[in-house]
């Protein structure tokens, strides 16, 4: 159903070359424009631009490109945002309804030991249209990343990699269980060991004391020979 509406908009969109503004105006190609009206801003437009298959969202100030919003496809449902996302949550779908080939992910310890975070900044002058913060971040590098766990990666069209840091999750669980495994392992381990040392040393206490009480019948046997 949603594909349909969608469909229909793109059509509606291609075929009526609206311009939405102060006055509604004839559009120089196929799309909406939004004209900003607040001071300092008059020269800032807004255009939804559809594509076959797709929806583009992208910001101009006079006439001229300077920033690409986000962009839709239809037939993927895949949405890309040039920006920050802030939300009060988003779930994920994750019924066992939806999935097959169910396989426990392991060697997580040794995956996590292969990562490098870092700390860097956005390259905000050569990119431009992505909107990248220019604030200090950290994070990982996705081509470091990709050669360790591939499942986080992905790369478009134009080569770029992006990493699902939501999935680093199930890393970091399976990790922290590996981990506690090992742990819960070694510390049975020095709890036997302990339990054996006690042992050993409960014998030697055994041993000193009929050591002692040896000691003890020999002075009294040399004592009673001393006396005759």
């Amino acid at each position: 159903m949603l594909s349909i509406v969608v469909f229909f908009f793109m059509i509606f969109i291609l075929t009526a070359n609206i311009v939405y503004s102060q006055t509604i105006e004839p559009l120089r190609g196929s799309g909406i424009t939004i004209n900003t009206i607040e001071e300092g801003h008059i020269n800032e437009q807004y255009v939804i631009s559809p594509f076959w298959g797709a929806l583009s969202f992208n910001a101009f100030e006079n006439n001229a490109p300077v920033r690409h919003l986000f962009f839709v496809e239809w037939a993927t449902g895949k949405l890309q945002i040039n920006g920050n996302v802030v939300a009060a949550g988003y779930s994920c779908s994750s019924d066992i309804r939806f999935k097959q080939n169910i396989t426990p992910y392991t060697s997580a310890l040794q995956k996590i030991m292969g990562l490098q975070g870092v700390a860097y900044d956005w390259d905000t002058e050569k990119f431009k249209d992505r909107s990248f913060s220019k604030d200090r971040q950290i994070g990982f590098i996705a081509q470091d990343v990709e050669k360790v766990i591939p499942e986080l990666v992905k790369t478009d069209d134009q080569g770029f990699k992006s990493m699902d840091y939501a999935k680093m999750s199930v890393v970091l669980v399976e990790a922290f269980k590996e981990q506690k495994r090992q742990s819960d392992t070694k510390i049975s381990a020095l709890e036997k060991e302990n339990a054996s040392l006690k042992l050993r040393l409960a014998s030697l206490e055994k041993m000193s004391d009929r050591v002692a009480r040896l000691e003890n019948l020999m002075k009294q046997h040399k004592a009673v020979l001393a006396a005759r």
